[in-house]
């Protein structure tokens, strides 16, 4: 049985831009939890019984208070049950709670002027242009889950060193905080953004908003002309209605030993995630895996090293899944990005000599040079590819040599 107590005081995230500017902050958040744990091993190893070779029931509480936001006490269950040496069956129950972060809450505002189009504007006057704001929100609510998970482990004693394990998970979020807008480029289009948009603002709204900003940034090429802007665009944080996630995940382990030549692995993770939000009870529920700027469906890993003393060579291949682009209409396909990682470390065990102390490796990331697909952008500023998900690194070589007397 364990239990714990604590008081924190996170660090004050402090902006300042001279004397009396309404852009300044200094902003603290105290926090006050209390946790306590209970595990029963029921039925042990050591002493099975028909059809149970071990058994173990845990609960745990949890009590957080964060003064000015909100109080809570969430419990977590859960159980691994095995029927024999050889299989796992494990699950799990929870809620959890967590308050809006400084950053969520006093995130830098920025104002944004372009022109209307580039936010899928259409019937509006000629040379229409749009205020888009965006930032954090200092009245966030805490963000509050539900979430369980299944898995089943099989490790045969008949298969020395293999290892597989199927797990599925499933979330569900209540006031999840996100950005409103999924694509910025649809805001004036697709009505489901009808909530965020204020048409026809006055001079004195739009004032006021650049006022609350930190930066406005002017993407027109024109002056500001306040009696051309024909819509506000409201896009800071805000708690969503629910955001729900499930999913299954895979991992394999293969370890052979190999005698005087050392040792053989292989390992494989693959990952299948969906998921989907509504933001306001007014919306529909909208996928969010799949889609460009969100997690793909699939992804995966796989690894295949060799060891022999001190000596390790490791071969990785990485999988990241395919998304799609609905900004515009016909929809595109993004395609996924796949690279190779090579390395190869030198540890020696030496307790005398020159080698005595050297840790030496070498490592080639993504052996092929691989690249992210391109994607369509509408400001400069834009990346020209899906940051979310794929990086824009290509091949690089590391060396590091270590040596310690």
């Amino acid at each position: 049985m364990k239990a714990a107590a604590a008081a924190i005081s996170s660090g004050s995230p402090k902006r300042f831009n001279g004397t009396g500017a309404s852009t300044n902050v200094s902003k603290a958040q105290d926090s006050y939890y209390l946790y306590g744990e209970l595990s029963l091993p029921l039925v042990s190893p050591s002493a099975p019984r028909l059809l149970v070779h071990r058994l173990l029931v845990s609960a745990a509480g949890r009590y957080e208070r964060y003064p000015g936001i909100g109080d809570v006490v969430t419990p977590k269950l859960g159980a691994i049950y095995a029927p024999s040496a050889d299989f796992d069956l494990k699950a799990s129950w929870g809620r959890s709670f967590r308050a809006p972060t400084l950053y969520q809450q006093y995130q830098a505002v920025n104002v944004v002027l372009a022109p209307a189009a580039a936010f899928g504007g259409s019937g509006l006057p000629a040379g229409a242009t749009a205020l888009l704001i965006q930032g954090g929100r200092p009245d966030l609510r805490p963000e509050r889950a539900v979430s369980w998970s299944a898995t089943a482990e099989a490790h045969p004693r008949w298969i020395p060193g293999a290892r597989l394990e199927l797990s599925y998970f499933h979330v569900r979020y209540k006031d999840r905080v996100v950005t409103p807008i999924t694509f910025l480029g649809q805001a004036l289009s697709n009505p489901i953004y009808a909530d965020t948009l204020t048409f026809n603002p006055s001079p004195a709204f739009q004032s006021a908003a650049i006022a609350s900003a930190i930066s406005f940034a002017n993407a027109t090429g024109a002056p500001y002309n306040p009696a051309a802007v024909a819509v506000f665009i409201d896009d800071r944080n805000v708690n969503a209605g629910f955001q729900r996630l499930s999913g299954v995940d895979l991992q394999l382990e293969w370890k052979r030993p190999l005698g005087r030549f050392g040792e053989l692995g292989a390992f494989l993770n693959a990952a299948y995630l969906k998921s989907e939000q509504q933001v306001d009870p007014l919306q529909p529920v909208l996928p969010l895996a799949g889609l460009i700027f969100n997690p793909p469906h699939w992804s995966g890993r796989a690894d295949l090293n060799w060891r022999s003393g001190p000596f390790i060579l490791d071969l990785a291949m990485n999988r990241v899944g395919k998304v799609e682009d609905r900004r515009r209409a016909p929809a595109v396909t993004v395609a996924g990005m796949t690279s190779v990682d090579l390395s190869a470390r030198l540890k020696s065990e030496a307790e005398a000599g020159p080698l005595r102390g050297l840790d030496a490796s070498v490592s080639v990331h993504n052996l092929f040079n691989a690249k992210p697909a391109r994607i369509a952008t509408s400001l400069p500023s834009e990346a020209p590819y899906d940051s979310t998900n794929y990086s824009p690194v290509g091949r690089f070589i590391a060396l590091s040599v270590i040596k310690k007397w």
